[in-house]
């Protein structure tokens, strides 16, 4: 399995839940779940569920210009060159009446129902049996968390690159190098 973000963290759960059934594990930029306070979670469940009411029928934003909608998701939340926000454009931008709108499901901006605590995290990532590779961006928002600084030794069997850029280093001219240390990695006898 290889994921990015999100979709990494999807990927650690799974192959924990089911180790049987995953060969290798591939976390780009994240892997490991966000986690949580236990006594935070009443009100962080109360808070996505009201998130979760009034995202619900929430429609992104039109752009008359989608050279402006390319321009601004460069400068958004997690910032990107202007040309991995085309590569972006290409997938999720879509023409509507009036103009340009970001093709995106508008919960993913409210809060988790429930996080993990640091603990189960944790016991996630022990119960991985595949080798996993942890691919990192030097300017990446995780390592400031002290659960990635853990990360190679929470894993059975880990490793853990380091590539220039950030967050979105896959679609910012890190590729090459991601895919050469993947396959390499995909490559090994078991």
């Amino acid at each position: 399995m290889l994921g990015h973000s999100r979709g990494a963290a999807i990927s650690l759960l799974f192959a924990a839940a089911f180790p049987q059934r995953v060969e290798r594990l591939v976390l780009l930029e994240g892997g490991l779940p966000l986690t949580g306070e236990a006594d935070d979670a009443p009100e962080n469940l109360a808070r996505a569920l009201l998130d979760r009411r009034s995202l619900r029928d929430r429609q992104g934003r039109v752009f008359t210009e989608r050279g402006r909608a390319i321009e601004e998701r460069a400068q958004g939340f997690t910032k990107v060159t202007l040309g991995a926000a085309e590569i972006l454009a290409r997938r999720s931008l879509r023409e509507v009446p009036g103009g340009f709108q970001w093709h995106a499901d508008q919960r993913l901006k409210g809060a988790s129902e429930l996080r993990f605590t640091t603990e189960h995290a944790k016991v996630f990532a022990r119960h991985v049996a595949a080798p996993v590779l942890l691919v990192f961006a030097d300017d990446s928002p995780f390592s400031s968390r002290p659960l990635y600084a853990q990360a190679t030794a929470l894993f059975g069997k880990a490793e853990v690159v380091r590539l220039p850029g950030g967050h979105h280093f896959h679609l910012e001219g890190a590729e090459g190098e991601i895919a050469a240390h993947v396959g390499e990695f995909l490559a090994r006898a078991p």
